[in-house]
């Protein structure tokens, strides 16, 4: 085959056999890739291999979250509309092996021929290797799709790529289905033409920059069109601190995602706070699928007001404000009880109904409840508050929030159960079966993209109050410090209305609770502390948030190389 046929024959591939990739076909593309030009032999060029359905779920979510945005985009235009939905836009799913390749600009910290003029030119080389790999499959009977109708922020976050790599996107790989007639995909459906002769204009004067006064400085706040400089500056300010590459690990992701939240190279946390949300639940009445009495949520609640929890206890020793919100607990406050500004009486009930036989509440309750965090958290960012954690208190509520995690996850319900606030093995099997009952009977599997619906079978006063806190955090574009199990049940209900709340999400600790660590592999994401915590009351997110402090301090005060007078020869 000539490399005229070769080119020809290689295509941007979405339609693929079942056929799996041979080891040996794909690291023959990946060290044809390896042989690509790299700018002053920078070798940025970095390659993920990804075969795990799992992980391709992820990715696929994310296509499916930018998809979404694009159509609704394009729903005034029928037309235009029903051309889109006919096109093959991605095999993510389909294809046997996915490879994800970034540009590594840690290599900036080396002297390197050719990057002098622009750092793009490592992207460049990255392309390079992609269109290697591309020939060296076609060539062995395979083929590639490349993908980039993505959130890369989210991408990173799946794959755990390091702060300082950036994605050129997701390429699927396979054996081709079709060879779409030997032109490109769009164009053999009559999308769109492929002019035969390259654009080629010949340039016979050129201007003078000396004359012009070009601008090198850039703004140290941008809007969303500049975000992907925004990034790469802060990647070179974190990169080019006195520090050894990435010596600082997960605190340097994080300035980087505070940095692109906040949309600048100086970003502050101010006036953090933990807002916990207090509710009953009826099922907790029956004593069934909790060891303790429901009347412990109120007990918890007056210990909270007296300061005397663990949560009080890690607000007041990192300097974070602490407001506790009765969102429908089982008890008549005394007029004498609630004077103080901790509390905020925002019951919506008096505990939820017993989900054994009815629904937990009804759909005007659900909504109220969801204003009502809203409101909370839009009052405080209005007085100065960017940074915010939930926590919760309510016997039961763990039931709660493993059936909404079975519900929109599709994990069988036994694996979402864990002890919750301690049941022994017998407790455990009957909390099991009781809640296996629960899903069948309300019918949850058909509920996975309505939370609302959800709510109203299943959910809790204060787990619908997380949510809309979340939804309004998002809104206001805070940081959200999400905690633990119950508090990432809130979250999975909102993801499903918007995947992008996920950009400001720093994900405090790994619970303890069974459950908590495969919510968050669904949702891609890393926590910060594994600590074996299970309490709740948004514990997690109290010992993290002096963490996110400590991640804008260093981007904010740390000496750089060349400010330090030190050496920058790693």
């Amino acid at each position: 085959m000539s490399l005229h046929d070769l080119l020809l024959k290689r295509r941007d591939t979405r339609h693929f056999t079942t056929e799996p990739v041979p080891e040996e076909v794909l690291q023959k593309a990946l060290a044809a890739a390896h042989l690509a030009p790299s700018v002053g032999l920078s070798e940025a060029v970095r390659f993920y291999v990804i075969k795990e359905d799992f992980v391709k779920k992820c990715i696929y979510n994310l296509f499916e979250t930018e998809n979404n945005k694009i159509k609704k985009a394009l729903a005034n235009d029928s037309n235009i509309l029903n051309r889109y939905d006919i096109i093959k836009l991605q095999a993510i799913l389909d294809a046997p092996v996915g490879i994800i390749v970034t540009t590594d600009y840690s290599v900036l910290n080396k002297f390197t021929i050719g990057v002098s003029g622009t750092a793009d030119t490592l992207q460049w080389s990255s392309v390079c290797a992609v269109q290697n790999m591309w020939l060296s499959l076609t060539e062995q009977g395979y083929s590639l799709g490349w993908v980039s109708i993505l959130d890369y922020n989210n991408l990173k976050k799946i794959v755990q790529l390091p702060a300082y790599e950036f994605p050129l996107g997701y390429f699927c790989i396979g054996k081709p289905a079709t060879d779409y007639d030997r032109q490109p995909m769009l164009q053999q459906i009559g999308w769109k033409g492929k002019s035969i002769h390259p654009v080629v204009k010949e340039i016979r004067e050129v201007q003078d920059v000396q004359k012009e006064h070009i601008p090198t400085v850039i703004s140290s706040t941008y809007n969303i069109n500049d975000k992907q400089v925004l990034r790469k500056e802060l990647i070179q300010i974190i990169n080019n601190k006195t520090k050894p590459i990435g010596a600082l690990g997960q605190l340097e992701t994080i300035a980087l995602q505070i940095g692109l939240i906040q949309q600048t190279t100086s970003p502050k946390i101010l006036q953090p706070h933990i807002i916990v949300f207090a509710a009953d639940h009826g099922i907790a009445k029956t004593g069934l699928v909790n060891p303790y009495p429901q009347a412990v949520t109120t007990q918890m609640v007056k210990n909270f007001l007296k300061s005397g929890a663990a949560i009080n206890v890690f607000c007041k020793q990192n300097n974070i404000a602490l407001k506790i919100v009765d969102a429908g607990i089982n008890y008549a406050w005394k007029e004498d009880e609630i004077q103080t500004q901790d509390l905020i009486n925002y019951k919506t009930g008096y505990g939820t109904h017993n989900y054994l036989d009815q629904p937990a509440m009804t759909e005007l309750e659900a909504q109220q409840a969801i204003e009502k965090g809203k409101k909370i958290v839009k009052e405080l960012s209005a007085e100065g508050c960017n940074c915010i954690g939930f926590g919760e208190m309510g016997i039961g509520n763990t039931s709660s929030a493993s059936l909404i995690m079975s519900a929109v996850t599709g994990i069988p319900v036994e694996e979402c159960i864990g002890r919750g606030t301690g049941v022994n093995d017998a407790q455990l099997q009957m909390k099991i079966d009781i809640l296996k009952k629960v899903y069948e009977v309300h019918q949850l599997s058909q509920l996975t993209i309505k939370p609302i619906k959800l709510l109203t079978k299943i959910g809790g006063f204060e787990i619908a109050m997380m949510a809309g806190g979340y939804l309004q955090a998002f809104t206001e574009n805070m940081i959200i410090v999400v905690d633990g199990f119950i508090a990432t049940a809130a979250l999975l209900l909102t993801f499903q209305i918007d995947k992008t709340i996920l950009d400001n999400c720093i994900f405090a600790h790994t619970s303890g609770e069974q459950g908590h660590e495969k919510m968050l592999q669904y949702l891609g994401v890393h926590p910060l502390l594994n600590l074996g915590m299970r309490l709740g009351e948004g514990t997690g997110a109290a010992l993290a948030i002096p963490l996110i402090q400590n991640a804008v301090g260093f981007l904010n005060e740390m000496a750089s190389f060349e400010n330090a007078g030190v050496a920058n020869n790693v």
